[in-house]
């Protein structure tokens, strides 16, 4: 078929009904290639133009211009059935691309399989309370819709146009905020603790903004709690009027479709307003008296958790205290605890929740954790408040020795409970400590510690330390169809952190937080285990997006990191580095 399609004259196209084509005239073949597929292009606005000029945004200019800017987010230069024919005329390359009327409605249908792929994603996301990424997925999908000639978009048995909007407006009708805690910090402060839930379940994710009087200010919710900060004249006000985030603007780059079509598409509007009265009944239920530190010791010796317990106490204290001078006395021999903890504090305006109920102590790998212990983090350059939890890490004898902010406390929970075994459950333990140890470094602006973790060498994970070390294994890197190779992702690394370096340089706040997490076994290898995350990054000068992945081996007494790739924005299911690309002899 291909070669009969090849061996048409291109006076033949032109004359015939039955394609769209292009072409263009120059020295250099890919930009002359580009430009003919951009005329291509044109000719597709004119298949779609009936049915797209009322998914056009009213504010993107003139729908011609827009209508082709919505073709040009559909991958027609690398479309299976696109055809070319290169001649010379003049002296130059001329390049003639054209594609079948009737192949064009599979271009469509690939778009239409990337919405059914994060249709999935969001159903999963729903399914286990997390609102927050049910909603963001439920609304890109929305927009992605808006690029698709058809009225009605069915695929494979589901009606989306339907079925989406309803989710949405489903979702947001079901989000229940309540206040369970006040606290009057200052005359100029006071902070409010907020039950999320969905159908009366806690809500693993979600945000919301509210209007200060000053700044429209994003709050985001974790494990069913959000926390937020009334400053200066707010502390009068007597009711907030929350809105439930569904856009999710700073995560559109996820899909770069979603990101090319966001200013040109119509994007759909959905009622997400709740307004929560601060009226003096109210406000005195929630005036609470603080709990004392209440610890679950579960298997740890009665001494053990009495020292841990005085140790706990005693940190809470200092980080509530929030002075420098009080944390550098305190730590005056342990650089390390004194920088992280201060870091900590300046760059997160970290903040213990008063109201705290019990914490766990948990058996480690080299000692025991305290966890979680409750917080709110504040950006204000982002306008933006976060609930947060703390873990305290302490030896086999009960000295404190290291602190870390988690990912999400349901992580945790989850892998806990869906571990095969207790050395499984080990695994799992070192693996979700050392992401979180990752993530306070980024929030503490620890370069030495992420550029430990990006290097080329093998890591060690050592306690509260990062050590590299020669590799000892031969690590062998096979690249699946449509995905980059090892070049390329060397290369993605080197500019990422080069980003970061910058970034961490005079920038007033910085935000990281994830979406996913997977952890898989290596089939052949029992004790090699592959992470892959969703990474979203924010500051005030720098933002990133990306996929990271980390093959770690615990058939040594310590876990060693032996891979770290690192793609930055879109990448589908098929185009991820996975565990199954890398054999290690």
């Amino acid at each position: 078929m291909i070669q009969c399609l090849t061996a048409l004259d291109r006076e033949d196209i032109i004359g015939s009904k039955d394609y769209y084509y292009g072409e263009n005239t120059g020295s250099n073949y890919q930009q002359v290639r580009d430009y003919a597929i951009k005329n291509l292009a044109d000719k597709l606005v004119v298949y779609v133009k009936s049915t797209m000029n009322s998914k056009i945004s009213e504010n993107a200019g003139k729908a011609d211009e827009q209508i082709e800017s919505v073709i040009q987010t559909y991958s027609i230069g690398t479309f299976k059935n696109l055809q070319e024919i290169k001649s010379a005329q003049g002296g130059k390359l001329n390049v003639f691309v054209y594609i079948k009327k009737s192949d064009v409605e599979a271009l469509f249908n690939e778009r239409k399989q990337l919405i059914a792929d994060i249709y999935a994603q969001a159903v999963k996301m729903e399914a286990s309370n997390n609102i927050g990424n049910a909603l963001k997925y439920y609304y890109f999908m929305m927009i992605l819709m808006n690029s698709l000639p058809d009225e009605r978009v069915e695929y494979k048995g589901l009606a989306y146009h339907t079925l989406v909007p309803a989710r949405i407006q489903n979702l947001l009708q079901n989000i229940d905020y309540k206040i369970i805690s006040s606290e009057q910090v200052s005359d100029k402060q006071k902070d409010l603790v907020f039950q999320v839930s969905y159908q009366n379940k806690p809500v693993v994710s979600s945000r919301f903004t509210f209007w200060d009087g000053a700044n429209q200010i994003l709050v985001e919710a974790k494990d069913g709690k959000a926390v937020l900060s009334l400053i200066g004249s707010a502390v009068k006000m007597n009711k907030l009027d929350f809105a439930t985030d569904y856009e999710y603007y700073d995560c559109r780059k996820e899909f770069k479709a979603v990101a090319d079509l966001w200013d040109i598409v119509s994007k759909p509007e959905f009622s997400n307003k709740v307004s929560v009265p601060l009226t003096k009944s109210v406000m005195k239920e929630a005036q609470k008296e603080p709990t004392p530190v209440n610890l679950n010791s579960g298997k740890c010796p009665p001494e053990v958790a009495q020292k841990i317990h005085s140790e706990t106490e005693r940190v809470i204290r200092l980080l509530n205290i929030n002075s420098v001078s009080e944390i550098n006395k305190t730590f005056e021999k342990d650089e390390y605890l004194k920088k992280t903890i201060s870091n900590l504090m300046k760059y997160n305006r970290l903040r213990v929740q008063k109201n705290k109920g019990a914490y766990d102590i948990n058996k480690t790998y080299d000692g025991w954790e305290v966890r979680p212990v409750p917080v709110s983090l504040t950006y204000p350059t982002l306008h933006k408040q976060s609930t947060d939890y703390l873990v305290l890490n302490f030896d086999e004898n009960g000295q404190f020795t290291d602190i870390s902010l988690t990912l999400f406390d349901g992580i945790y929970q989850e892998y806990q409970k869906s571990s095969s075994s207790e050395e499984e459950w080990k695994c799992n333990q070192v693996m979700i400590k050392f992401l979180e140890k990752y993530r306070t470094a980024y929030l503490c602006r620890d370069m030495e510690t992420i550029e430990t973790l990006f290097s080329d060498d093998a890591v060690i994970i050592v306690g509260r330390m990062l050590k590299k070390i020669p590799s000892n294994k031969e690590i062998n890197f096979t690249q699946f169809d449509k995905q980059p190779d090892i070049q390329y992702l060397k290369y993605t690394k080197s500019q990422y952190l080069e980003n970061l370096n910058r970034s961490f340089t005079g920038t007033s706040d910085i935000s990281l937080g994830y979406n996913s997490l997977k952890v898989n076994k290596q089939n052949n290898k029992p004790n090699s285990f592959g992470i892959s995350m969703r990474q979203n990054y924010h500051s005030s000068v720098y933002s990133d997006e990306g996929y990271l992945f980390l093959l770690v081996d615990f058939s040594e007494k310590e876990p060693k990191i032996y891979v770290r790739a690192w793609q930055p924005s879109e990448w589908s299911e098929e185009k991820m580095i996975k565990i199954s690309n890398f054999r290690m002899n």
